[in-house]
C-alpha cells in the first residue's frame, strides 16, 4: 500500500476545502447496500493537524471494531489522492494487520473554535470490499492479529551500551545500523549496541525507505510507519475518450493521472459507447511504465434507414450486396466503409460508402432522394432475368439458312456502366452440309453343299453352315454340311455408296458483359448433330461448336445480334461400315434337292474413301425481342 505523510499545509487544504462546521458530523449516516458509513469529530487545543489526526484515529478506531482487531498504532493521517477542491478520493490505508482498498473520504472539516481546533471526517467503505476483507483476515494464522514478537539479535559484547527495539507497520521490513552491523526484519531487538550516533535505515518492498540518525542510549521502542511508495501513471485505452475508473471512483475522460500504490492490485476499469467494456487488473511497482495502455475492442455498429424510407418510398437499399428488409442493418464492422446502394424500378441506381460509429445505431440522412428515369435494360434492378425470342439468317459452309429460337438467363450489375450476363437457349439452325462417297469390295467364295450320306472330298474342310435362304415369300435360315471353294478365284464386285450429310444445331449458351446501356459482349457455344444418310445407312454423331458474339440493343427490349460459331477444325465423318462376314443364298427348288441350292459366302474388302470434311461455320445475323 501506498501513503503520502499530509503536511499542515496538505491538511489545511484538504480540511479547509468544505469548511462549513462540524454539525453534520453528529450522526453516522445509515448503511445501504453498498456502502458502510464512518463519521468522527474531534477537538485539539494544540493545531488543526491535530484535530484532524485525532478525526483519523478515531476512523481507525471504527475499522479496527469493524473487524475485530485489536490496534497499537501510531497513527498519522495519509492520503493518496487529493482534488483541487482538497476532497480526497479515495483512500489505501494499513491500520495493523487490516489492508483496507478502496476506502473513500465523503467530507472533512477543521475549525476554529473555543480557543482550540474542532476537526471531523466522513467516510464510507465498500461492502464488497469490506467482505473481501472479512475472507482474508479469516485466512491468516491464529495469533496474527495481535503485536508479532521481536526477533532477538544479539548485541555487541565489546562496549558498553543499550539495547534497541524497533517495530514498523507493516512488519518484514529490513533494518540496519551502523552500515550493517545490527541488521535484521522486523519486529527486531538488538541485545547490545554500543553508544554513539548511528544511521538507522529500514527498507521494504513497494515502500518509501527511511534514513535518519539514531542516538544509543535510546528510550523505549522505536515505532515507525512506513509510507508505501507511489508511481505516477496515466492510463489511457487504444480508442481514447474513454470514461477510466479507479477501484470504483470515476477519474473521468482519458488520459487519467493517477498515483498508483506500489505493490497493491488495481482495479481499472475502461468505458466507451464504442467499444465492450474492459476491466484489468493490475500491480505496480516501481520498474512499472508510467504509462498504462488498456486495447479496447471495438463494438460493431448499425445504419438505421428508418426516416429515409419514409421519404423514399418504393426504394430498395442494399448494404454490402444485402438487401434490408427492414429499417435497419446487422452489425456492420466500424471504421471500414459499407457499399450502400439505392434502386428503384425503371430509374437509374445510386451508391456511396459510408462508415458505422462501434456500438451506435448511424441514422441514414432522410433527404428526399431524386432518381432519374433509366430507359437502359438495367431499368429492372441490380439483378434480374433475361429473356429474349429471335429470328434471322446464317450463312454457312456456302450456303444460306434461316435461324430461330428463345433465351432465358440472367444479369447483374455491377455498377452503372458494366455488368455480367448469361443465358441458354433453344434454337432451329439447319446447314446442309454436303455429300460425301464410300467405296469398297464384296468377294464372294462359293460353297458346297454334299448330299446325304455323301463323304468329305480329299483336301477340303467340310462344315456346317447357316445360310439366309431369300425366297419370294421373305426368307428363311437353313443349315449345310459342304465345303467352301476358297482355293477357287472369288468373284469380285465393286460398290459405291452416297452419303448425303446436314447438321442440326438446336442447343446454344453465351456467357459475357453488358457494357453501357446497350451493348453484350458475349462468348457462346453450341451443341449440334451431323447426320448422314444413305439408302442402306444412317450416321450420326455429336457435335460442339464456339465462338462469339455482340448484340446491341437499339430498343429498351429489342434489338439484332451478330454471332460466329466454328467446329473449329476439319470434322472426321462418323462412318460405321459393317465389315463382317455373312451368308446368303437362294432357293427356288425343293429343300431335298440340295444339288440346286446357290450358297455363297460374302466379304466386304478394301474400303476407302472421303473420311472427313471441312469444319462448319456460320455467321448469323438475327433480330430480337426481349431484354
Amino acid at each position: 500500500m501506498k501513503y503520502f505523510a499530509v503536511s499542515i499545509l496538505g491538511m489545511f487544504a484538504s480540511f479547509g476545502a468544505l469548511a462549513a462546521g462540524c454539525d453534520w458530523a453528529t450522526d453516522t449516516p445509515p448503511d445501504d447496500a453498498k456502502y458502510k458509513y464512518f463519521v468522527a469529530k474531534s477537538y485539539s487545543d494544540t493545531s488543526a493537524s491535530d484535530a484532524a489526526n485525532k478525526a483519523e484515529r478515531d476512523i481507525d478506531s471504527q475499522l479496527g471494531r469493524l473487524f475485530g482487531v485489536s490496534l497499537d498504532v501510531q497513527s498519522a493521517f495519509y492520503a493518496d489522492e487529493s482534488t483541487s477542491a482538497g476532497t480526497t478520493r479515495s483512500y489505501e490505508r494499513s491500520i495493523g494487520t487490516l489492508a483496507l482498498k478502496g476506502l473513500e473520504r465523503q467530507k472533512s472539516d477543521v475549525s476554529r473554535k473555543s480557543g482550540g481546533w474542532v476537526g471531523c471526517v466522513q467516510y464510507r467503505y465498500s461492502q464488497r470490499e469490506f467482505q473481501r476483507e472479512k475472507e482474508r483476515l479469516s485466512k491468516l494464522p491464529v495469533g496474527t492479529h495481535s503485536a508479532s514478537p521481536f526477533t532477538e539479535v544479539a548485541g555487541d559484547t565489546t562496549c558498553r551500551g543499550a539495547p534497541v527495539e524497533i517495530r514498523t507497520v507493516p512488519e518484514k521490513a529490513f533494518v540496519t545500523l551502523d552500515n550493517g552491523k545490527y541488521q535484521g526484519f522486523t519486529p527486531i531487538k538488538f541485545g547490545n549496541v554500543c553508544t554513539g550516533k548511528y544511521t538507522l535505515e529500514i527498507t521494504k518492498d513497494n515502500y518509501e525507505p527511511v534514513q535518519e540518525q539514531l542516538v544509543v542510549p535510546s528510550n523505549g521502542t522505536i515505532n515507525k510507519t512506513l509510507k508505501r511508495g507511489t508511481k505516477r501513471i496515466t492510463v489511457r485505452t487504444s480508442l481514447g475518450n474513454s470514461q477510466i475508473e479507479i477501484n470504483g471512483v470515476d477519474y473521468g475522460k482519458e488520459p487519467v493521472k493517477f498515483n498508483a500504490p506500489l505493490g497493491i492490485e488495481q482495479t481499472i476499469t475502461a468505458t466507451n459507447a464504442e467499444a465492450v467494456k474492459i476491466t484489468r487488473s493490475r500491480e505496480f511497482s516501481k520498474d512499472s511504465d508510467s504509462e498504462y495502455v488498456i486495447n479496447m475492442e471495438k463494438l460493431p455498429g448499425r445504419l438505421d434507414f428508418s426516416a429515409f424510407k419514409v421519404r423514399n418510398p418504393g426504394v430498395r437499399i442494399t448494404v454490402d450486396g444485402k438487401e434490408i428488409k427492414g429499417n435497419t442493418t446487422g452489425e456492420l464492422s466500424p471504421d471500414i466503409e459499407h457499399l450502400v446502394e439505392l434502386s428503384k424500378k425503371d430509374f437509374v441506381s445510386k451508391s456511396e460508402n459510408i462508415t458505422v460509429k462501434g456500438g451506435e445505431t448511424t441514422y441514414y440522412p432522410s433527404a428526399q432522394q431524386t432518381f432519374s428515369k433509366d430507359d437502359s435494360n438495367w431499368a429492372r434492378g441490380l439483378l434480374g432475368m433475361t429473356g429474349l425470342a429471335f429470328v434471322g439468317g446464317a450463312y454457312s459452309n456456302y450456303d444460306f439458312g434461316l435461324t430461330a429460337g428463345l433465351e432465358l438467363g440472367a444479369r447483374k450489375r455491377m455498377n452503372d456502366m458494366i455488368g455480367i450476363r448469361g443465358g441458354i437457349g433453344v434454337q432451329w439452325l439447319n446447314i446442309d452440309v454436303g455429300s460425301s462417297n464410300l467405296k469398297y469390295d464384296i468377294y464372294k467364295y462359293e460353297f458346297h453343299p454334299l448330299s446325304r450320306n455323301q463323304s468329305c472330298p480329299a483336301g477340303q474342310q467340310c462344315e456346317y453352315r447357316v445360310f439366309y435362304q431369300h425366297t419370294a415369300s421373305g426368307g428363311y435360315n437353313d443349315s449345310y454340311y459342304g465345303y467352301f471353294s476358297d482355293s477357287d478365284e472369288p468373284i469380285v464386285a465393286l460398290k459405291t455408296q452416297k452419303f448425303d450429310w446436314e447438321y442440326n444445331e438446336p442447343f446454344f449458351a453465351n456467357l459475357g458483359f453488358v457494357i453501357g446501356d446497350d451493348w453484350y459482349i458475349y462468348g457462346a457455344g453450341a451443341i449440334g448433330f451431323i447426320k448422314g444418310t444413305s439408302a442402306s445407312k444412317s450416321l450420326k454423331s455429336t457435335l460442339v461448336r464456339f465462338g462469339a458474339g455482340i448484340q446491341w440493343n437499339i430498343h429498351k427490349f429489342g434489338g439484332i445480334r451478330l454471332q460466329y460459331l466454328t467446329s473449329g477444325h476439319k470434322i472426321e465423318l462418323p462412318y460405321e461400315f459393317d465389315a463382317s462376314t455373312y451368308y446368303a443364298g437362294t432357293d427356288y427348288r425343293e429343300h431335298n434337292q440340295p444339288d440346286y441350292v446357290w450358297l455363297y459366302r460374302g466379304e466386304t474388302k478394301n474400303i476407302s474413301g472421303q473420311k472427313n470434311i471441312d469444319a462448319i461455320q456460320s455467321l448469323s445475323l438475327s433480330f430480337f425481342v426481349g431484354f
